[in-house]
């Protein structure tokens, strides 16, 4: 009787044992999961592959995605993939900005966990990202997270990249909220989405801030007001309390593999 090597036995239940999230792509129908990963193969082939750890990871994809067919399935389409089949995946790429930017993160990660890229490989994402109509902004945002998920730090200026986010004034105590005097030093850190309250007790009244923030890198927090912190003491005034790079939409696969720290504040029960 011929026994199954243990390393193949190993490479089938790698997916089950490391799996990624569940992919953006999950609940579309078979037909456009299928054209999605037939381009992803096409790529692979284009670059030379697919690898032996490019298999690896886009059988990864195929699980969370809880694909149809096997990997050899759309390696084998991607050998028949015509100018017309791909005007239709293109198409349905633009619709949904969470889909374009998972394609394309996905991408990024198939072609660059082999080697580096080389100048032919960044012309030919530069191109897919210019028909897909991805802006420069959103097209940088891509990059980052691609590169600190692969590498740990990039060369991004990532104050250019992030946005500021104001926090909401609460006047008046509440046993409810629980809150910090100081928002917690955390410059650099990835995030879980979350509310963080910042109090401060006046001669008048409390007053809360309530920093609600998404999936994100934070690349800066702000000064506030006095010692503890309070960025806005009216709604007159939108001081803003942190700036951050938010997880983009569409990469709900990768998240798990970000070392996230939660920082939100849990109300007093």
């Amino acid at each position: 009787m011929n026994k199954i090597p243990l390393l193949v036995m190993l490479d089938k239940i790698r997916p089950e044992l490391e799996p990624l999230a569940s992919h953006y792509l999950i609940e579309q129908e078979n037909i456009a999961k299928n054209r999605y990963l037939t381009l992803l193969a096409a790529n692979m082939l284009e670059l030379g592959g697919p690898s032996e750890v490019q298999i690896r990871l886009f059988e990864m994809l195929l699980v969370s995605m809880k694909a149809e067919f096997p990997a050899n399935f759309y390696l084998q389409q991607a050998t028949s993939l015509d100018s017309s089949e791909l005007k239709e995946i293109i198409s349905f790429m633009k619709i949904d900005e969470g889909v374009s930017n998972a394609y394309l993160f996905d991408l990024i990660v198939l072609m660059r966990i082999s080697c580096a890229l080389s100048e032919q490989d960044v012309q030919r994402l530069s191109q897919q990202f210019s028909i897909l109509s991805v802006n420069e902004l959103r097209a940088r945002r891509i990059i980052f997270w691609a590169l600190k998920m692969m590498m740990g730090e990039t060369t991004f200026d990532e104050n250019e990249m992030a946005d500021d986010i104001i926090p909401n004034v609460i006047v008046g105590y509440d046993y409810r909220i629980g809150s910090v005097n100081k928002f917690p030093n955390i410059v650099g850190c990835v995030i879980n989405s979350g509310v963080i309250s910042v109090s401060h007790t006046g001669s008048a009244a409390t007053v809360y801030n309530q920093v609600s923030f998404p999936a994100c890198l934070i690349t800066r927090v702000y000064n506030g007001f006095g010692n503890y912190e309070i960025w806005c003491v009216n709604e007159g005034m939108k001081s803003p309390a942190i700036r951050v790079i938010a997880y983009l939409k569409g990469l709900n696969a990768w998240w798990p593999m970000f070392e996230s720290i939660d920082v939100g504040v849990k109300p007093a029960i």
